[in-house]
């Protein structure tokens, strides 16, 4: 992976490009090669966790359109031809490869790899997908294969999970420490995921961790993982605790307890109480007490474990919970847990308070009170933990909006 030092050459040689200036503006030599090598540099940067690396693309991408503006194209040669292809698939405008891909006595497979990567770029897959399906991109060099496997398991139909996972294989393995190698074991992830492959799943999401968990990409990557562990779980896929344990213990310290509480949240939304109950300790043992991410735990702890034979040590810890270090969604989920108590204690006690007295007693300000669709789904909420209690509804669908 790219380092700090390498980042004051890429500066030197990508932001002011020969392009940037008149004089250098429509040249034919050797230099558009060197321009898409530095954009491809900063791009790993960004896959290395560089933030200053993805408005650095945008500013190489601008000067290199326009050097070669109205029409004007580098030579046709095979180094700038595999360059228009990787620039092409790297965020750059397709007119350079559609150039180049007219041009006479250039090598046919390379014609044939401008023509795809055009479609492709155009959202054309249907006919990309034929273009490269003679394509073997393991006799392809390892610079330019890895970005055409990647192309092609993009384009491959969905129901062909197989041929997908394949082809991230090979780009992930062609181009390691590259942008290539991480785009690819993300997609790999999602993919082995949906099609319920768990081996692959929890080995390509343990690699990724690994070897790109400061990646500008990690946190949505992170967000999607959990989607799919809920997902998963909701259809009775139940995983390995010990195992997502060590595979959240590839992040830092904060973006651990972060990913934790993501993933409690998602579960009790879901109705995953052990899920949700596991998440919820893991970020609690990783906080300091009483801060923020120790009052969600004990949230997302607590919603769960007052259904349960220890009611009140949950209804204890509930009460104990500081609304203000809470969101507005969590504070909401608060109140329908606290009607749940309320209701619960009424089951004992035909006079039982209203269940909604609790909701005052949060010191909600009376606009967050007056919110009707949070209200309603607050109380809509707690409906569903008295159902999985046994006990009769609140019975007070409107109580907010009255």
């Amino acid at each position: 992976m790219i380092g700090r030092r390498l980042l004051v050459p890429i500066l030197l040689l990508g932001v002011l490009l020969p392009g940037a200036s008149a004089a250098g503006r429509g040249s034919r030599g050797s230099d558009f090669a060197e321009q898409v090598r530095t954009l491809l540099l900063l791009q790993d940067a960004a896959a290395a966790g560089h933030a200053d690396a993805t408005g650095l693309q945008k500013d190489v991408i601008i000067a290199i359109t326009r050097q070669f503006a109205g029409g004007l194209l580098p030579e046709p040669t095979s180094r700038n031809l595999r360059a228009a292809i990787s620039y092409t698939l790297s965020g750059g405008p397709p007119d350079i490869a559609e150039g180049l891909a007219v041009a006479s006595d250039i090598d046919p497979q390379l014609k044939l790899l401008l023509e795809a990567t055009v479609r492709f770029k155009r959202g054309e897959t249907e006919e990309a997908a034929k273009k490269l399906a003679t394509i073997e991109v393991l006799k392809l060099p390892p610079s330019i294969g890895g970005r055409v496997a990647l192309m092609q398991s993009m384009v491959t139909p969905e129901n062909d999970v197989a041929r997908r996972l394949t082809l991230l294989a090979i780009a992930a393995d062609q181009m390691p420490g590259t942008l290539v190698e991480e785009a690819a074991l993300r997609r790999t992830i999602l993919v082995a995921a949906v099609a319920e492959d768990l081996a692959r799943f929890w080995r390509s999401a343990d690699r990724y961790l690994r070897r790109f968990d400061t990646s500008l990409y990690a946190a949505a990557l992170v967000s999607s993982l959990v989607d799919e562990i809920i997902r998963l779980e909701a259809k009775s896929v139940q995983l390995d605790r010990n195992r997502l344990q060590l595979l959240f213990g590839r992040l830092p310290v904060a973006s651990r307890v972060s990913a934790y509480l993501l993933m409690a949240q998602r579960a009790t939304g879901a109705g995953l109480a052990d899920l949700a109950q596991f998440s919820a300790s893991r970020a609690r043992r990783l906080s300091a007490e009483g801060s923020s991410a120790w009052q969600r735990a004990e949230l997302y702890d607590a919603v769960h474990g007052i259904t349960t034979g220890n009611f009140d040590l949950y209804e204890m810890k509930l009460r104990r919970i500081e609304p203000a270090l809470l969101t507005l969604d969590d504070r909401n989920l608060l109140i329908a847990a606290l009607a749940v108590t309320t209701r619960i204690h009424a089951a004992a006690a035909a006079d039982g308070p209203n269940p909604m007295l609790y909701a005052a007693s949060l010191q909600l300000s009376p606009e967050q009170l007056s919110l009707q669709q949070r209200g309603e789904a607050a109380l809509r909420r707690a409906d569903e933990l008295l159902a999985a209690a046994g006990l009769p509804s609140t019975g007070n669908e409107n109580a907010l909006s009255k």
